[in-house]
């Protein structure tokens, strides 16, 4: 979902990129919402949750880029599978 796969790309290089999120990005995020739920003061959890949100926004936008090329992709494939 990170790597731009537009381009001739083998496995090879695709696994041997930086990427801007790792899974330890996925974990750190899940445990800072479960430790929302200890946060009783409720300015203190909004500024929280906005962190949060801030910070996962960017991956957010990577993941629904994503999608919506693979949705289009498979509908393309789908279209020249009917001979449309």
């Amino acid at each position: 979902m990170q790597a731009n796969l537009t381009a001739t790309t083998t496995l090879e290089q695709v696994r041997g990129r930086k990427y801007p999120y790792s899974k330890a990005d996925l974990e750190r995020w899940r445990s800072l919402v479960s430790a929302l739920e200890s946060i009783d003061d409720k300015h203190e959890l909004v500024r929280e949750y906005a962190d949060i949100e801030d910070a996962f926004e960017p991956f957010e936008q990577k993941v629904e880029r994503a999608v919506t090329d693979l949705d289009r992709h498979l509908s393309l494939q789908d279209d020249i599978a009917r001979g449309k």
